[in-house]
C-alpha cells in the first residue's frame, strides 16, 4: 500500500465507543501519574490536554495513539533501565511502543463500514460465496 493511501485510510477512520473509553481512561491515568511524578499540575494538565484535543477530532485521533504509546514506552524504559541498564531500557521501551501502537490501531474502524447498509463483517467472512458479477 502506498504511503498516501495509508494516510487517506488513517484519516477516514475512527474509534468505536469501547476503544474511546479505554483511551480516555489511559489518558486520565497518565495525566495523574506524570503530574505526581513531576510534582506539577501543569505537567499533568498538558499531558491530558494535548491528547484530548487530538482525540476529539477523528482525523487526528491516530496521533493520540502514538502519544499514549510513547507514554507507555517511557514508563517501561525506566523499568528496563532499572533491570538491565540503557540497552534493556531501550529494548523494552521499543517493544512496548510498537505493541501499544499495534494494539490501538487494531481498534480503528472505517467510517464507511459503519454507515453501510449491509453487515460488513459478515460479508468479509463469506466473500467467496458472493456473486460478484
Amino acid at each position: 500500500m502506498h504511503i498516501l493511501e495509508k494516510l487517506k485510510f488513517y484519516q477516514s477512520v475512527r474509534f468505536d465507543n469501547k476503544s474511546m473509553v479505554i483511551l480516555w481512561t489511559e489518558l486520565a491515568v497518565f495525566a495523574v501519574i506524570y503530574g505526581l511524578m513531576f510534582k506539577s499540575r501543569l505537567a499533568g494538565g498538558i499531558i491530558f490536554l494535548i491528547p484530548a484535543m487530538l482525540m476529539s477530532r477523528p482525523k487526528t485521533a491516530v496521533y493520540a495513539i502514538f502519544i499514549l504509546s510513547f507514554l507507555w514506552s517511557f514508563v517501561f524504559t525506566a523499568i528496563g533501565y532499572g533491570i538491565g541498564g540503557w540497552v534493556g531500557g531501550m529494548v523494552l521501551g521499543a517493544m512496548v511502543f510498537l505493541n501499544g501502537v499495534r494494539l490501538h490501531m487494531r481498534d480503528l474502524t472505517r467510517v464507511v463500514d459503519n454507515v453501510s447498509n449491509y453487515n460488513v463483517m459478515e460479508w468479509r467472512k463469506n466473500w467467496h460465496r458472493q456473486n460478484l458479477n
